[in-house]
């Protein structure tokens, strides 16, 4: 009497998105035996008995196998892959960047302006961007700061890969423009003292080169 042949049964695995919970994994062998399962990319996933671990974005492929038994031959490998695709961040600006008036919208950052949502575990970036606009030049309307993000501008910190994410694009939060401080300057005259009042000549410059008198 020969061993038979054994088949495993291994339904289709959906997508997922990089920082997902760990998953079970399931299928049956027509012998009945039990299925284990394994990974044929350490890079993306690993598998603990039947629960399903992302590592990185990528392409995951999990192997049902039925090693087969004194009745039975081993089954046929059965390859289920699917894709782990980039989680994504999103960036806000924070701190309350300010600046005195000067005339324009241009705003200063630093990496202590930026917070950034949608970070798995420990991992971490740095946004180098410096600058950014307010919404208006006007103290009385500056009340946010806006600017643009590029790739060049995160710099992942330690075991962090920049290819698990997808990297916001923009970022925007609260921040404010304050008064400046104008200089007042009188024309210097003479006059004869007659115990009555008399009227100077002044000149108000502001940061931005605005007279007034």
């Amino acid at each position: 009497v020969t061993k038979a042949n054994q088949t495993i049964t291994f339904g289709a695995l959906a997508n997922k998105t990089y920082g997902d919970a760990d998953f079970g994994v399931s299928a049956t062998a027509s012998s009945g035996l039990a299925v284990s399962f394994s990974t044929q990319t350490l890079s993306t996933c690993t598998v603990s008995g039947s629960t399903v671990h992302i590592v990185a974005a990528g392409i995951c492929t999990i192997r049902a196998s039925q090693a087969g038994d004194a009745n039975y031959n081993a089954a046929p490998n059965a390859d289920q892959s699917f894709t782990v695709n980039p989680k994504t961040l999103t960036a806000s600006i924070v701190g309350n960047p300010t600046k005195p008036y000067d005339g324009n919208a241009n705003a200063t950052l630093t990496s202590a302006n930026f917070s950034l949502s949608g970070l798995v575990g420990s991992d971490s970036f740095t946004v180098t961007k410096t600058t950014g606009t307010y919404n208006s030049a006007d103290v009385a309307t500056a009340t946010a700061v806006s600017t643009s993000l590029v790739a060049g501008d995160f710099t992942p910190g330690a075991g962090t890969s920049a290819s698990n994410y997808n990297l916001p694009a923009t970022a925007s939060g609260a921040g404010q423009i304050t008064k400046a401080n104008a200089t007042v300057v009188v024309t210097p005259y003479n006059v004869t003292y007659d115990g009555l009042p008399h009227s100077a000549t002044y000149t108000i410059t502001g940061v931005n080169g605005e007279t007034g008198a």
